[in-house]
């Protein structure tokens, strides 16, 4: 007797088992190096490739540059308006900042009111232009409902860099950007 064909298309079920196996390993690499609350990189991301790109520097290849995002007066926001307004505000500045990012720039949360973005290519003008232009795309739109702004410092990395004296230096120009009045771009000079 021939065999009756069903017409619902049928997976054998180790396909099905390797389909869900496939699916779950990008839900933990989504896990591992993505913020679950902004969708951006996470910190631990942000860190292999710094220290990746730092190392090819190292070797010869182009400078990068970093920057480091903070919003101002979030944890007004956050006793003001409560959690879920800080958290939709994260968001958004994750949103914004996603949208006028370069091609091949990665943006991370860093942790907090903390973004950080890795810009390949980029010397002391462009890097400073970059931040200018992520901070104004911020102030321009209320996010959540509000008027949001954020200060940006950055620094430019130089083949004697580690990671931890590469962000010290984009934090030490996000603090001259503090102190000088907020909502500014500050980026260190002459490194080298």
């Amino acid at each position: 007797m021939p065999r009756k064909r069903c017409c619902w298309p049928c997976s054998p079920p180790h396909a099905q088992g390797a389909q869900r196996a496939t699916e779950r390993a990008a839900q933990l690499e989504r896990q591992a190096f993505f913020d679950a609350l902004t969708g951006v990189a996470n910190r631990w991301r942000a860190e292999a490739l710094l220290a990746s790109r730092l190392a090819d520097l190292r070797c010869g290849a182009p400078p990068f540059g970093v920057l480091v995002v903070d919003i101002d007066h979030f944890k007004g926001v956050n006793d003001r308006y409560g959690h879920g307004v800080g958290d939709a505000v994260l968001r958004e500045v994750a949103a914004q900042l996603s949208r006028h990012v370069r091609s091949g720039d990665t943006l991370a949360r860093w942790g907090g009111e903390e973004f950080v973005v890795l810009a390949p290519a980029a010397g002391e003008g462009e890097l400073a232009r970059l931040g200018e232009r992520l901070r104004q795309a911020v102030a321009a739109a209320p996010l959540a409902g509000h008027a949001v702004t954020v200060s940006v410092g950055g620094a430019c990395a130089t083949r004697k860099d580690v990671a931890a004296t590469l962000i010290a230096r984009a934090d030490r120009a996000l603090y001259r950007a503090k102190r000088a009045g907020r909502n500014r771009t500050v980026v260190e000079t002459g490194s080298e």
